[in-house]
């Protein structure tokens, strides 16, 4: 029979199993199984040394999903893994993708901090979701997201968040801090729009090809304004404009935009899609469109 290489793994949560002498039971899994795993999904909510020591014997893992949905927190405490973790923390030596789902923000930070993968390439970061007000803050997750991509050396190329707010600086710092971004997703992230003011997809983001804003709020939006778009893209601007501008000629690296608003009233695109023929003029993808406020799906998460 050929090893297991992908495990989909959905354990029951904390606050229904018996607990030994207060504690919870170990997560056992032979050496021989976790080795062979390429793709690794794991929905547990239960001590943070369990899944630590589970995945530290990962070796071949390149696809790995946390979920940690449940009322009581997982915890990550760096100081109380040294023991377990080798000097080099949680060394994932072919991880490619890791994506979180449902995560608090102290969990994102905890993980990242332990966390030693010198391919990874995307990164996909779900918070805990309730509604527009109740979003958790994506609080110091430039910081740590940084610090690991410096760890282990990686080039990140794929960025996807969901569900948070972000302060501006946090944002700008973390994104103008990832050069090698090919793709970047924010959906239903509460940011400040003029972030696109500061940020230039030709001097921070330089090879960006696919930039997708999801599932924003048009409480938020207003009557979002294409020339904050127009400065992010300055690259993209045509060249009798750049000529009257005096702008050096450059082509940009961005391929495809692709936004979508979430309605909670009737919306008039025709003003969005009228200033997205510049960019179409320039051979970029430009897609805009709305959904429902009430008919929204969140349970693909």
């Amino acid at each position: 029979m050929p090893p297991v290489t992908s495990l989909d793994l959905s354990l029951p949560e904390a606050a229904r199993i018996e607990t030994i002498d207060g504690s919870l039971p170990s997560l056992f899994i032979p050496n021989a199984v976790l080795a062979h795993l390429k793709t690794f999904t794991l929905k547990c909510d239960w001590e943070g040394n369990n899944i630590l020591t589970t995945l530290q014997s990962c070796t071949n893992l390149e696809n790995l999903t946390l979920d940690f949905d449940s009322d009581d927190g997982v915890m990550f405490d760096e100081d109380e893994f040294n023991q377990a973790l080798s000097k080099d923390g949680l060394v994932l030596p072919k991880l490619r993708t890791l994506r979180f789902r449902h995560v608090l923000e102290e969990q994102v930070c905890e993980f990242l901090d332990l966390l030693n993968a010198p391919e990874l390439e995307e990164l996909d970061i779900c918070g805990r979701y309730w509604d527009d007000s109740e979003k958790y803050d994506a609080r110091n997750w430039d910081g740590h997201i940084l610090a690991a991509t410096k760890r282990g050396g990686c080039t990140l190329r794929r960025l996807r968040i969901h569900f948070v707010t972000f302060e501006n600086k946090e944002l700008y710092n973390l994104l103008s801090n990832l050069p090698s971004l090919e793709r970047l997703c924010l959906e239903n992230v509460t940011f400040d729009l003029t972030i696109f003011r500061s940020l230039k997809s030709g001097e921070c983001l330089p090879n960006l090809e696919v930039l997708e804003l999801l599932d924003l709020p048009t409480s938020e939006v207003g009557n979002l304004e294409y020339s904050l778009l127009h400065e992010f893209f300055l690259d993209s601007i045509p060249s009798v404009f750049r000529k009257r501008r005096g702008i050096e000629p450059k082509i940009s690296s961005v391929k495809r935009l692709r936004l979508v608003l979430r309605e909670p009233q009737p919306l008039d695109l025709r003003p969005l899609e009228r200033g997205s023929h510049q960019f179409k003029r320039d051979g970029m993808e430009v897609s805009i469109s709305s959904i429902p406020y009430d008919t929204y799906d969140y349970g693909h998460y």
